[in-house]
């Protein structure tokens, strides 16, 4: 099965582009057996691949697979993992405990956060990172990565009583509509 679904990443069968790191942590989990067949929340297989990791998370923390750098593709920094995927396939054909897969995964995300964070900000003279979307309620993720830019000389802002996932961009969005509204009534 690893050898059709190798093949299958090759050629881009059934591996359509994703613009979320949710569903790297879908078809990961997958991969290890978490919510192979179905989720009964939106982030359950993310949350279980999480917990795997946790035990092992700092021990593997060296230990990040390979990863490409994002390539500009007409203004957009796009993500390619086929490095990634092989060695972490090779992993499991090898009988690496889930455990270490898992962690070895977390640990590439983390680099791979950082890496393009720290270019980012080199290129358009920041000192500041906002860490914020559903993938940094993950709290690996969350605590590895901004670790990784402090060591870096980046000041990290998360978000703290407005959860980081789409609850935050609703009231975000939200507090901006109450903005305009009494923009508009001031006027009046």
């Amino acid at each position: 099965p690893l050898s059709n679904l190798s093949r299958m990443i090759e050629r881009s069968i059934n591996s359509p582009p994703a613009s979320s790191c949710g569903r790297l942590f879908d078809a990961v989990a997958a991969t290890l057996g978490i919510c192979a067949e179905s989720q009964h929340f939106e982030g359950q297989a993310a949350m279980q691949l999480e917990s795997l990791a946790a035990p092992v998370f700092q021990v593997q923390s060296d230990n990040a697979y390979p990863f490409d750098l994002p390539q500009t593709q007409a203004d957009v920094e796009v993500l390619h993992f086929g490095s990634m995927w092989q060695a972490l396939l090779e992993d499991l054909a090898e009988g690496t405990d889930r455990s270490v897969i898992a962690a070895r995964f977390h640990q590439t995300i983390c680099a791979l956060i950082e890496q393009t964070a720290i270019d980012l900000c080199r290129k358009h003279a920041l000192a500041k990172v906002v860490l914020s979307g559903g993938v940094f309620q993950n709290r690996l993720l969350l605590e590895g990565v901004t670790g990784r830019l402090d060591a870096g000389g980046l000041r990290v802002l998360s978000p703290g009583a407005v959860p980081a996932n789409d609850g935050g961009l609703s009231l975000g969005q939200a507090v901006i509509a109450v903005a305009k509204r009494l923009k508009n009534w001031e006027r009046r």
